[in-house]
């Protein structure tokens, strides 16, 4: 049996599911939320903790795993335009800047 681990990571809940790819079924699905904003920055600015998302994408996985231990691989997509800058060696420097940032089209 292939089964992979599918990871969805929206903008209201990060989404999991183990699907057999043998049988083309969704065999478990989780659920979490999505982290909140960063409290304190002005209106406009729609920012995250990248550690709080990555501490609920470990948190989906890990449910999915104890459902199905054996897993062959992992398929990621995520929610529309945003980023974290990073630096040479790919650690965070910023928050996640979400696509609902309106920093740029409004006077904060």
């Amino acid at each position: 049996m292939a089964n992979v681990f599918g990871i969805d990571v929206g903008s209201s809940f990060i989404k999991g599911a183990v699907i057999d790819l043998n049988a083309l079924d969704l065999r478990r699905v989780e659920r979490v939320p999505f982290p909140p904003f960063a409290a304190g920055l002005p209106s406009l600015r729609r920012e995250v903790d990248p550690d709080a998302v990555m501490t609920a994408v470990e948190d989906l996985l890990a449910r999915l795993q104890a459902y199905e231990p054996e897993c062959d691989g992992v398929a990621l997509c995520g929610q529309m335009h945003g980023f974290v800058l990073v630096n040479g060696r790919g650690e965070a420097v910023s928050n996640y800047i979400s696509w609902l940032d309106q920093r740029v089209s409004r006077e904060e």
